[in-house]
């Protein structure tokens, strides 16, 4: 169970950094789909316009928790949408990297992605490794018919996310809203 969860949550940071260095050179070759990434963003994050305080924090907590749980339900699936998930989310972190840098902007990148990241990544990768155990446990159950690994499993992941992704969400999110804001500007 252990050893299992281990080597998903290193697959996935592993697929997360080539996936990330993948977005920065995909921005250095093809500089309109990093302008492209930075619109979607901007109508990503203007849906949160004009929300306020812990009202803000829990739109963003609520909006990263619906993400990883559908990461953790989905990977049931024999464990592609977590892949999925955490590769397109990296590239689409490196794109905009890419375009900060270009605009000569890494501090501002560094400054509105470290405060937060720093709890809001880990809850990224335990719970993309979560959804990734889910569809590897899945798999072994229809091969070995184990139904108590298989539920065992099911129950180891679903602790982590509940002890350790949505605490980390909810101060992410928390940073996110009262620290990351100040953080950019000075």
């Amino acid at each position: 169970m252990k050893t299992t969860f281990i080597k998903c949550l290193k697959f996935t940071i592993v697929l997360f950094i080539f996936s990330f260095i993948f977005g920065v050179l995909s921005g250095w070759l093809y500089p309109e789909l990093s302008n492209f990434f930075i619109g979607i963003l901007q109508e990503i994050f203007s849906k949160f316009s004009g929300i306020k305080d812990l009202a803000l924090a829990w739109a963003i907590f609520t909006n990263n928790f619906l993400a990883i749980l559908s990461v953790y339900v989905l990977g049931i699936l024999f464990s592609l949408y977590p892949v999925i998930f955490i590769a397109g989310n990296a590239f689409s972190a490196g794109l905009v990297f890419f375009e900060f840098a270009r605009q000569g902007k890494v501090a501002l990148f560094i400054f509105g992605v470290a405060p937060h990241g720093i709890f809001e990544l880990p809850a990224i990768f335990l719970g993309t490794a979560c959804g990734l155990q889910n569809g590897i446990s899945l798999v072994s159950f229809i091969v070995n018919k184990n139904k108590e690994n298989f539920y065992g499993e099911l129950k180891y992941t679903f602790n982590i996310l509940v002890s350790f992704v949505i605490p980390l969400l909810g101060i992410a999110a928390l940073i996110e809203t009262f620290i990351t804001p100040q953080a950019i500007l000075k």
